[in-house]
C-alpha cells in the first residue's frame, strides 16, 4: 500500500535517498559488515535476552512462548544473513541483502530490546498477567503508530519536493545523508548501545529502571530507521539507478524504471 502510493512519483523526487549508495556506505560488500555485525550482535542479546528474562527464577507472562518465537525469527534471520554473505546470492537480489540488513537491526534495535524491558518489568514488579499483556500490546501498537507516522512523514515530504535536487530538497538532504549514514554504522551503534545496556542490565550492574529507558529508546529508534530503510528498499525494487553493477559500481541516474517499463509492457 504504501509503494502504491509512492508510484506517482519520479525518479528525480528521491534523489536525496540515493547519497549513501553514492558514497558506498550501503554498497553489497559493505553491507556484509552490517550482516556480519548483525549475526554477531543477534547471538550475544539473544543470550542476553535469556539472563533477562530467567524462566525458571521468574516464570509465567508467557515467557516461553515469548523467547521460542523470538528465536526461532532470529534464527531464520542469521541463516539468511549467512546466505547474503555469499556473492552468488546478494549479486542476483541486492534489494533482499538491503531487506535482511535492515531487518536485522530491527530485531537488535526493537525487537529484543522491547521484550527486554518486559521483562524487566516483570522482575520488579507484581504485575497480573492482564496488566502485562496490556502493556506488552501497548507498546506494539504505538511502535507500529510510529511506523506509520515516520513513512507518512516521509511520503509527505516527497509530495512537496522535500527530497529532489534542487532548492527545496537540500533542506531535507542533510539529515537523509544524516540516516543513512546512521543505517550503515549501525554494527557499531548496537553493540555499543543495545549490548551494553542488556549486559549490564543482565548483571544488575545498574539499575533495571534506568535499563528499562534505554531499552524503550532503542525500541523507538529501530522502528524510525526501518521505516527511513523501507523507502530505500522501495527504490532499489524501482530505479536501477539505486543498485550496483557485479564490478561494485552504482548504475548512472535514469538508468531504468521498472514502473516505467511495465506500463509500456502494458500499452503494448
Amino acid at each position: 500500500m504504501f509503494g502504491e502510493k509512492l508510484n506517482k512519483y519520479n525518479e528525480e523526487d528521491f534523489v536525496q535517498f540515493r547519497v549513501a549508495l553514492e558514497s558506498g556506505k550501503l554498497s553489497p560488500k559493505r553491507l556484509i559488515i552490517t550482516l556480519v555485525g548483525g549475526i554477531l550482535g543477534q547471538l550475544l542479546l539473544a543470550l542476553c535476552l535469556f539472563i533477562v528474562a530467567d524462566p525458571q527464577m521468574f516464570p509465567g507472562y508467557f515467557k516461553d512462548e515469548i523467547l521460542i518465537v523470538v528465536y526461532f525469527f532470529t534464527s531464520i534471520l542469521i541463516i539468511f544473513s549467512i546466505v547474503f554473505l555469499i556473492p552468488f546470492f546478494y549479486r542476483k537480489n541486492q534489494r533482499m541483502q538491503y531487506i535482511i540488513s535492515s531487518v536485522n537491526i530491527l530485531n537488535i534495535l526493537s525487537v529484543m530490546p522491547l521484550f527486554c524491558s518486559l521483562f524487566f518489568l516483570v522482575r520488579n514488579r507484581d504485575l497480573s498477567l492482564m496488566v502485562y499483556l496490556v502493556i506488552a500490546v501497548s507498546l506494539i501498537v504505538f511502535g507500529m503508530g510510529l511506523y506509520w507516522l515516520v513513512l507518512c512523514g516521509l511520503r509527505k515530504k516527497i509530495q512537496y519536493g522535500g527530497y529532489r535536487n534542487d532548492v527545496a530538497g537540500k533542506r531535507n538532504g542533510m539529515a537523509v545523508r544524516h540516516d543513512n549514514a546512521d543505517l550503515s554504522q549501525i554494527p557499531s551503534i548496537i553493540f555499543g548501545g543495545a549490548g551494553f545496556a542488556m549486559i549490564v542490565g543482565s548483571l544488575g550492574l545498574v539499575g533495571d529502571t534506568l535499563v528499562m529507558i534505554i531499552m524503550l529508546l532503542l525500541y523507538l529508534t529501530g522502528i524510525y530507521l526501518f521505516a527511513q530503510a523501507r523507502l530505500i528498499m522501495y527504490c532499489k525494487r524501482r530505479f536501477r539507478s539505486f543498485n550496483f553493477s557485479e564490478e561494485g559500481h552504482l548504475y548512472p541516474w535514469g538508468s531504468g524504471d521498472r514502473l516505467e517499463n511495465k506500463n509500456r509492457v502494458e500499452q503494448n
